[in-house]
């Protein structure tokens, strides 16, 4: 199973917390999205909004 290390959780944590006006104008569930793609070298973590579509990478490079 695929965890998120502490640096991730923490930027996804902010990512919510700066898109709860996306669940206050949609009034329905904040979304939020997980995307993980497979590299060489490790993997690509990234979070998006499904009402507003922003998107973040959360990829804490240093683990690599």
């Amino acid at each position: 199973m695929l965890e998120l290390n502490e640096n991730e959780l923490a930027q996804l944590n902010q990512f919510i917390q700066r898109h709860e006006r996306c669940f206050d104008d949609n009034k329905y569930e904040l979304t939020v999205h997980l995307h993980i793609t497979t590299t060489g070298i490790g993997f690509v973590k990234m979070a998006e909004c499904e009402h507003c579509g922003e998107c973040i990478n959360l990829t804490d490079y240093g683990c690599w």
